[in-house]
């Protein structure tokens, strides 16, 4: 089944918020899953509307060589900058 990417800009968030899932973005902005949607927003939206955002890692993403690239010590230390 395939799924139209809606390319209106999304409205404000609501003081009552609304999750949206992230799954994919680039230099022109987001797409996010929203009420059964996919939908492109822009960078200047994600600015104005998000106020929390959560990374979802498996387990094994806290060992050495998870994968090419990925620094899991520096995560937890970035981390541990914003907790602060």
């Amino acid at each position: 089944m395939a799924v139209a990417i809606s390319n209106n800009a999304p409205g404000p968030l609501t003081n009552d918020g609304h999750a949206v899932f992230a799954v994919g973005y680039d230099q022109h902005g987001v797409t996010v899953l929203t009420w059964g949607n996919i939908q492109k927003a822009t960078w200047a939206w994600w600015d104005e509307c998000v106020d929390e955002a959560y990374a979802i890692l498996p387990p094994e993403a806290l060992h050495d060589g998870f994968t090419p690239g990925f620094d899991g010590a520096q995560l937890r230390a970035d981390l541990a900058d914003v907790a602060n």
